[in-house]
């Protein structure tokens, strides 16, 4: 299944912190060739897209630990809005 991680942040991100979503998906992914991370300017916001791939499984056992993942990684992130987690078959 292939995972979607998506980050709102109020500017635009520097390298580091893409660095850190990328390293954080790699943890999570059983094949690190499938992680991506894009960035999306909206009008008021810059969008993170993360997508990596993971063995299928319930989704329900492994979305909090994804999305605790992420938030972990963008704790110190002041320019953090808003996270989201959706799956893709």
């Amino acid at each position: 299944m292939i995972v979607v991680v998506n980050i709102d942040i109020s500017k635009k991100p520097d390298r580091e912190y893409l660095n850190i979503l990328r390293w954080t998906a790699e943890k999570l992914t059983n094949d690190r060739k499938s992680v991506s991370v894009s960035v999306y300017e909206r009008r008021d916001f810059h969008r993170l897209e993360t997508r990596f791939a993971m063995r299928t499984t319930a989704q329900y056992t492994v979305v909090d630990q994804i999305f605790h993942d992420f938030e972990f990684a963008s704790e110190n992130y002041d320019e953090f809005l808003d996270i989201s987690v959706s799956f893709q078959k």
